[in-house]
């Protein structure tokens, strides 16, 4: 199976040298194949959004390796990895431009990587159409509402629209940075439905951050719990299809030698 990821022992530190020095991954060593949706899972602090950060370019590693489809990207900028790379984050502000409309930043999106040139351009009746039909997969209604501006949307459709853009493209890599928590449990469970579809039809090699073991454990065909910026769980298709909460909690203490005292997890 052909790899899309390959980190190797990486490490990251933030303010060397202070009385703050943290140092946030350990040696991470983490192959992805193609087609692979990991939901990855821990308790605050233990490296998840960093792990998210470094590979989409965001913070330089201070050591080890990154590679992206056998090609290393450890020194590659983040705007060179988003060709490669789409992302949406726990802020549903933040992967929309508010004071643009849906069909604009849907353009951008469309053009993402391309030369400057291809901005300066209207929106072609050809692309716009491309628009309707992918927003129609959304089931919001969005398709009727091409010149509404984006920030007159609700968090869970612009989650969604967020979702849409992050994929119009396909992209080798889908990084989702627990792109349902700040929404309701029922736009959440909506949100999550909808990423599991696009996935799907799509094949698209994933990472799912979230803080619900449930969910993490529901939803794709691997599982990484991190713990102290290293890898304590990693179960994939049979193994994890069988996981309950209670055996991914027995799983973590044998592995760590600790228990799972964080209460966002715990009550989730």
């Amino acid at each position: 199976m052909e790899k899309v990821l390959e980190l190797k022992k990486v490490h990251k530190t933030f303010e060397v040298g202070t009385p703050n020095e943290n140092h946030v991954l350990k040696g991470i060593d983490l192959t992805i194949h193609q087609g692979d949706f990991v939901t990855i899972i821990g308790g605050n602090g233990a490296g998840k959004s960093t792990l998210l950060n470094i590979i989409a370019g965001n913070f330089p590693v201070d050591e080890g390796t990154i590679s992206l489809k056998g090609q290393e990207v450890t020194k590659k900028k983040m705007e060179a990895r988003s060709k490669e790379i789409g992302r949406v984050f726990q802020d549903p502000r933040t992967g929309t431009a508010t004071g643009l409309t849906i069909e604009e930043n849907l353009a951008l999106a469309l053009r993402r990587g391309k030369h400057k040139r291809l901005f300066k351009m209207g929106i072609r009746k050809t692309e716009k159409e491309f628009f309707k039909e992918q927003l129609k997969r959304l089931e919001l209604n969005l398709e009727n509402r091409l010149k509404s501006e984006v920030g007159l949307l609700s968090g869970g459709q612009r989650q969604a629209l967020t979702l849409l853009m992050a994929t119009l493209v396909t992209p080798q890599l889908l990084l989702l940075d627990e792109h349902t928590a700040a929404l309701d449990p029922k736009t959440s469970a909506s949100v999550l439905a909808l990423t599991n579809q696009v996935v799907a039809e799509s094949q698209l090699t994933t990472f799912m951050i979230t803080h619900n073991m449930e969910d993490a454990l529901k939803y794709g065909n691997r599982l990484i719990m991190l713990h102290d910026g290293k890898i304590v769980v990693d179960v994939a298709r049979e193994e994890k299809a069988d996981l309950s909460v209670s055996d991914l909690l027995t799983l973590f203490h044998k592995n760590s030698g600790e228990s799972l005292t964080d209460d966002s997890l715990l009550l989730a």
